[in-house]
């Protein structure tokens, strides 16, 4: 849920960055990965293109298919 107070929700018409509050402005960070990230990660990439290899042989097969009875009917 998000809190938004009156404050926030004023614009700011005058003022510099040194009047913005130190929990403002946005900090740059370090990414916890954790454990287990990059198989994760793998696994979604090997999953992506085994399903990307499924729909390609599909696809295949229908094009053969309706090749195949083109040739057949002409």
């Amino acid at each position: 849920m998000v809190n938004l107070t009156k404050e926030r929700l004023v614009p700011r018409t005058s003022g510099t960055e040194s009047d913005v509050p130190p929990s403002e402005i946005d900090t740059p960070r370090e990414i916890d990965a954790g454990p287990g990230t990059l198989s994760r990660l793998y696994t979604l990439i090997m999953l992506t293109t085994d399903l990307f290899q499924f729909f390609k042989w599909i696809l295949g097969g229908i094009i053969t298919l309706f090749a195949a009875l083109g040739e057949f009917f002409s």
